[in-house]
């Protein structure tokens, strides 16, 4: 999806690409290696719920194992869980993360609205997952 959002933004599909394929690089590493790299990296996060750190870890490892110096793929994989960035990748990265079809519900209205026009499907998806948050907790 996010290489579908870049072509119709006219944003570079090679940065969407890249940032897409390793925004979940670090969500499946186990418990005990996460603390560990936390407490070298990000310290003053440890605080934060546990769901964010997948994305603060995954962009140390895009910079320092895959050498990916482009600030843009780089943020948009720190911030691709809370959509706290407001670069053109970031919100590209952030929809396509949060839209994914495989998270079992229809989005289809946001994905044809982000489609259209980024900002907007950026702010309601957005609007949706915290809502979808508070409803849950």
């Amino acid at each position: 999806m996010a290489v579908e959002l870049a072509r119709a933004h006219n944003y570079d599909e090679k940065k969407a690409y890249t940032a897409g394929v390793f925004h979940d690089i670090c969500k499946e590493l186990p418990y005990k290696k996460t603390m560990e790299l936390m407490k070298k990296h990000f310290k003053n996060k440890l605080k934060n719920p546990g769901y964010l750190f997948h994305a603060y870890l995954g962009m140390v490892f895009a910079r320092d194992k895959l050498l990916i110096k482009d600030e843009e793929i780089l943020n948009s994989i720190y911030h691709h869980v809370l959509g706290t960035d407001d670069g053109t990748l970031s919100k590209i990265i952030y929809i396509s993360d949060k839209l994914d079809p495989s998270r079992g519900y229809d989005s289809s209205y946001l994905i044809k609205l982000s489609l259209k026009n980024l900002d907007l499907g950026f702010k309601q998806t957005r609007y949706e997952s915290n809502r979808y948050n508070k409803e849950k907790n």
